[in-house]
């Protein structure tokens, strides 16, 4: 198959090399998002011009976390339900993209990041443990699911059982 090969149809070493190296570089850069939470969380804690919001800071930071689990929890729920190619979902992708220049923005979304750092670093930390739970214990990766409904439906249009 284009992009993706036939290693998840087989399910053989590649396959399973493949899919413990994708998880190893989710979790490595899940630790860079706890470092960058962890740096906002000692920032709030340290003498800064804030102290007086030390509480309501960090129960932000908590809250921010949960709205971020449970946000990457859906979005990792809704992906593994579509039944899209690669090629749609690159569509899919672009077409976001281009409907909302501002949300997509790198420049835009680095300078937030770091404004409201005690907020965002927890809550791209809970994001990205649920998409990272989703990317390990569920049966087929994103593109693996569309890849295989694509070949399922070639296989049936040359009248092969798929």
């Amino acid at each position: 198959m284009k992009n993706i090969g036939t290693t998840w149809v087989e399910r053989g070493r590649p396959y399973w090399s493949r899919r413990i190296l994708i998880a190893i570089g989710q979790l490595v850069l899940l630790l860079l998002i706890l470092g960058l939470a962890l740096a906002g969380w000692a920032w709030i804690g340290d003498g800064s011009i804030a102290h007086s919001w030390v509480l309501p800071l960090r129960i932000a930071a908590c809250v921010a976390f949960v709205v971020g689990f449970l946000f990457g929890l859906r979005q990792t729920l809704v992906t593994r339900t579509l039944d899209l190619t690669p090629e749609q979902w690159q569509d899919r992708r672009l077409s976001y993209r281009t409907q909302h220049p501002v949300l997509t923005n790198p420049l835009l979304n680095r300078i937030v990041l770091i404004l409201f750092l005690p907020v965002t670093g927890p809550g791209g930390f809970g994001f990205m443990t649920a998409y990272l739970l989703g990317a390990i214990f569920c049966r087929e990766l994103v593109a693996e699911r569309g890849a295989r409904l694509q070949f399922e439906a070639e296989l049936r249009a040359h009248g092969k059982p798929g």
